[in-house]
């Protein structure tokens, strides 16, 4: 077919192609927006229930597909009672990098936690709440060695964030707290915070990387 015949066909037939076009444009944005979040979101609770062994719940995924966004809200993960949160947060914002697609390996912009609160305990000697996941991934089939996966993780922001750890396994017990936890990559410098009841320090270092690049 000739070039001239080729624009000849493409004139009679623009309106059948503008609406096929429009059609899966809109099918993608429907699929991406409603259909996605809820397969993301079921087979996340999945991974992390065979992973770990405890039970995870997540409020609310979002996924905007022209800004490459995918946002999650609302998550918890149990303890073995499947009522009392271990680790949980407000959202977590991933903004994927249009590289991505040219480096057939996932390249992210920008990473942001809110609200992390992290319960820690010890128990007993030697034994935490988390031991549980630790003795339950031990007990996972054996991979064979592969080579590390490929990926890019860029600007990594922590805000809002606490972690409380108890210490049951000492006489009358002990509490220490960790509040308004703040870390962030973002160049050009690297400036943590951590704030502590009745002290306070703040912990910077110039030249910071602000990237994870296995790739």
């Amino acid at each position: 077919m000739s070039l001239h015949n080729l624009l000849e066909w493409l004139k009679q037939h623009r309106k059948r192609l503008l609406a096929w076009g429009g059609g899966i444009f809109a099918a993608f944005v429907l699929f991406t927006t409603l259909v996605l979040p809820v397969i993301i979101k079921s087979q996340a609770k999945k991974a992390i229930l065979q992973a770990t062994g405890r039970v995870a719940s997540i409020e609310k995924v979002r996924f905007n597909p022209f800004g490459m966004t995918l946002t999650l809200q609302g998550f918890k993960l149990l303890e073995p009672d499947a009522k009392t949160p271990f680790v949980q947060f407000g959202s977590l914002r991933v903004s994927l990098s249009s590289s991505s697609l040219f480096r057939f390996a996932p390249v992210v912009d920008e990473l942001s936690l809110d609200k992390l609160q992290v319960g820690l305990v010890r128990t007993a000697a030697n034994r935490y709440n988390f031991s549980d996941i630790i003795e339950h991934l031990a007990k996972q089939p054996k991979k064979e060695k592969s080579s590390t996966p490929r990926f890019s993780i860029n600007n990594i922001a922590l805000q809002n964030s606490s972690i409380d750890f108890e210490d049951k396994a000492v006489a009358s017990g002990k509490k220490h707290t960790v509040r308004d936890l703040q870390l962030s990559t973002q160049p050009p410098n690297f400036q943590p915070s951590l704030t502590v009841p009745n002290s306070a320090f703040t912990a910077s270092q110039n030249h910071w990387p602000s990237q994870w690049r296995p790739i």
